[in-house]
């Protein structure tokens, strides 16, 4: 039976009341750079184009550099100036948090800084704190990403055009007059903060940051440490992290595993940050382009348009609250990883739909299984990881294959000694089969998962598979899913066409 697959082709999109007579047709055109035609009233026509830049970097200074470049390049890329609400708290906030002269409040105060900061007061406040910034991490390098006018643009139509399918009885007045949008608190940057775009980049070598995105909406002014800088501190990390609770596995050992950004080579860490603005140009490419997304008769599905955006957003808030939280509990971290596996699972194809155009395959589970069988799925890392720049390929290949390793190594620990076989796991209450380790890892973790919501109504053979361990998870499952996340997102065209398998 044949599998799902994405086709890109010319698109019929129906607009709503007043549209057409609105100026969407030039905005679609010349703001948005979509090949569009509109050959009747209410009707727009998408034909497939190569995208625009979208994100550009610009490198500003480093320590000792002399700044005048830095300040043409922001006076060159001004932000939007709007009134900042609760300026006066904001202050005494930057000003409390500086005071406790510690790094992380150095980047706190930093980023309340640059949301307050209009153009004309910009380098009067951000000059004297630069000092402070290089005594921090001498080797930090700043850097200004700007979204091009067509980023935004087109982010904006595709929500709009959602509205026109799904609030049809709105008219373009109503809908202009009124900020809110259909599910706008599920995107990551509204296509307005490209800062939480950047973010997730910084944070690839935990349990270690090597950088930091602060919003200057709608640019960003992020910041390249060139090192690594340890997130972690000796427990207990506050109050509440006596409260943790003990489930699905141990506190993760400080020591018990040598963290691998000893390893990184700190001189190709702008080279991975610039890489990743090339990534991000190619997802946004495709997840604002209608020719991405057409239904079964040739018209435009704003729905797949609109769940494929803010799947990858999810994806990308889920990498930051894994990665930037390498000491919380493991019911925490286990909770957010088997969240991105479902939602890596959902960009993948799989679901309900899937299952009943292409068989059991494609069913619900399934993605998020096979992600974990090391078989299929680190020769798909390899060829994500082939992508990268060249200096770093091996890097990532070698530690996506040690972190399988781990975590096949850690689950079978975890196994019932009397149902451990030497290539598999023997399982069932009647009737006893055998399982191999590839396809066990996968289904043991999905059966964990879903344990926590009643055992007795999980599938019989997740039921079987789960009373054969003790349900404690690997420590280094969230730190190899998340790996698995950016060799998906390194080739934005597999992802969205469903073909990342072959």
């Amino acid at each position: 039976m044949s599998a799902p697959k994405r086709v890109r082709q010319a698109v019929t999109v129906r607009l709503g009341v007043g549209a057409d007579a609105s100026g969407l047709p030039q905005q679609s055109r010349d703001a948005a750079a979509l090949a569009t035609t509109f050959p009747e009233p209410g009707v727009m026509v998408v034909k497939p184009t190569d995208p625009p830049k979208l994100l550009d970097a610009y490198r500003l200074a480093s320590p000792g550099e002399n700044r005048e470049r830095m300040w043409r390049v922001l006076s060159e890329h001004p932000r939007f100036e709007h009134e900042v609400p609760h300026k006066q708290q904001a202050i005494a906030e930057i000003n409390r948090v500086a005071g406790e002269e510690t790094r992380e409040g150095i980047f706190w105060s930093l980023a309340l800084l640059l949301l307050i900061t209009g153009n004309d007061q910009l380098r009067p406040r951000l000059e004297p704190q630069l000092d402070a910034l290089w005594a921090s991490i001498p080797q930090l390098t700043m850097w200004l990403v700007t979204p091009e006018q067509a980023f935004a643009s087109r982010v904006r139509l595709s929500q709009l055009l959602f509205q026109f399918q799904h609030t049809p009885d709105l008219d373009l007045e109503t809908l202009m007059a009124d900020e809110r949008r259909s599910l706008l608190a599920q995107s990551l940057s509204n296509g307005i903060s490209t800062a939480d775009l950047v973010q997730p980049i910084f944070l690839t070598f935990s349990p270690a940051a090597t950088g930091f995105a602060a919003p200057w909406l709608p640019h960003t002014i992020a910041l390249d440490f060139g090192a690594a800088v340890d997130l972690r501190v000796k427990p207990p990390a506050s109050l509440s992290a006596v409260y943790d609770p003990r489930v699905l596995s141990a506190p993760v050992d400080l020591d018990g595993r040598e963290a691998w950004f000893n390893s990184i080579p700190k001189e190709k860490l702008a080279t991975l940050f610039q890489w990743w603005i090339s990534r991000l140009n190619l997802l946004y490419g495709i997840i604002t382009d209608p020719t991405r997304f057409p239904g079964k008769r040739g018209e435009y599905d704003s729905s797949d348009n609109l769940a494929f955006r803010l799947t990858v957003e999810r994806v990308l808030a889920d990498l930051r609250i894994i990665n930037a939280s390498p000491q919380a509990p493991a019911l925490t971290r286990l909770g957010a990883t088997f969240d991105l596996l479902d939602k890596l699972e959902a960009l993948l194809g799989y679901g309900p739909q899937s299952m009943s155009q292409f068989g059991k395959a494609w069913g619900p589970g399934r993605g998020f299984a096979k992600l974990l069988d090391r078989r299929v799925t680190l020769p798909m890392m390899h060829r994500g990881f082939e992508n990268m720049p060249s200096t770093l390929r091996s890097i990532f290949k070698d530690r996506a294959k040690l972190l399988f390793d781990a975590v096949y190594d850690e689950v079978a620990d975890g196994v019932l000694r009397g149902r451990l076989d030497e290539d598999g796991v023997r399982y069932g209450s009647v009737s006893i089969r055998k399982m191999p380790w590839d396809t066990y890892v996968g289904t043991l973790v999905r059966a964990v998962r879903n344990s926590s919501h009643g055992l007795l109504q999980a599938h019989k053979t997740e039921a079987e598979v789960a009373a054969t361990h003790t349900g404690a998870l690997p420590d280094t499952l969230p730190e190899l899913v998340p790996l698995i996340a950016l060799a998906l997102l390194a080739d934005p065209e597999r992802l969205w066409s469903m073909q990342v398998w072959g």
